[in-house]
């Protein structure tokens, strides 16, 4: 199945979550099966910086099960290139840390930089660490 996204046209719906360097995740959809979230970003302001994204599932206890971490589009779409008004598609694929067992799951998103300090996250406009874009059930069709 191939996803396809209309990216003439502006979303009208209100973000998924709103970051406070000016990101904002546009749209999300999380594939359960292949443990995919495919997002639209666009940024508010200019991005001086490239910024990474994490995607990531807990599970019911908030325990890291799955993730993918990357600059937006596999690498190839840098957020300091960014423009203004730019809809930015970003598949992540995530890797699953150990099977997974049937049960409910939270899907989250970090935007984070690194650099010679290390990890340094990037709050959402409610100062939260991370979003949280989607509860899911898995293995219990």
């Amino acid at each position: 199945l191939l996803p396809v996204y209309r990216f003439d046209r502006k979303l009208e719906n209100e973000p998924a979550a709103r970051f406070a360097n000016g990101m904002n995740l546009r749209s999300v959809h999380f594939d359960r099966q292949d443990l995919r979230l495919d997002t639209v970003w666009e940024t508010t302001r200019p991005l001086e910086r490239d910024f990474l994204l994490s995607a990531k599932l807990l599970d019911k206890d908030g325990v890291l099960v799955a993730q993918h971490d990357s600059q937006p589009q596999g690498n190839q779409r840098p957020t300091s290139a960014w423009e203004l008004g730019d809809l930015i598609y970003s598949p992540h694929e995530m890797k699953a840390l150990a099977p997974i067992a049937a049960g409910d799951y939270q899907v989250i998103v970090q935007v984070y930089t690194m650099d010679g300090d290390g990890f340094s996250n990037v709050a959402t406009s409610q100062a939260a660490e991370f979003a949280v874009v989607g509860k899911v059930q898995i293995g219990a069709d």
